[in-house]
């Protein structure tokens, strides 16, 4: 989604006189703006910046509707209408099976090897994606993915978690 038009849309709530609304969206605006200033590209923010934005705005505000108490019922009902409105700017995600579909489709060759390494590796060329290993990330897997029980079994879970499933989310 377009910046302008996340801004244009708070506009049209305040002209409208929808309070709720425009204050979701406001809270958009702002959490895109912070991560623009962080990365610093506050003038020129990229479509994809803004749409990372809003999924981390979402899942926010379902942890919001999780950790919420059953005895706050009015609380309960305005977090559920502010992910309402986060929600409409979320860029559409894809089903399991659309997921599923493609990967079988343009990956048939990969998949049928097993090799999930392989698998990153092709999706990842195809994205123009680059992995760079430095020090502190071989020192921080070592010490974190060792225990002295269990060897390096640990090694490739913390992998996938800390490396592959950030990746992937981004």
């Amino acid at each position: 989604m377009e910046f302008k038009a996340l801004q244009a849309e708070m506009i049209r709530a305040l002209k409208a006189g929808q309070k709720e609304r425009k204050e979701s969206i406001s809270m958009l605006v702002a959490a895109v703006k912070k991560m623009a200033i962080d990365a610093g590209c506050r003038d020129n923010i990229p479509d994809d910046m803004v749409d990372q934005a809003i999924l981390k705005e979402v899942k926010s505000a379902k942890e919001q509707i999780d950790t919420c108490p059953a005895s706050r019922q009015d609380l309960l009902e305005q977090y559920k209408a502010h992910l309402a409105v986060i929600e409409e700017f979320a860029p559409k995600m894809m089903s399991a099976e659309e997921i599923k579909a493609l990967l079988e489709e343009k990956y048939a060759e990969v998949i049928a090897t097993k090799n999930k390494g392989m698998i990153m590796k092709t999706v990842m060329a195809e994205r123009n994606m680059n992995l760079t290993w430095d020090e502190s990330l071989i020192d921080y897997l070592s010490k974190k993915g060792y225990s002295a029980a269990y060897g390096a079994r640990n090694l490739q879970r913390l992998i996938q978690k800390e490396v592959e499933d950030v990746i992937a989310t981004e």
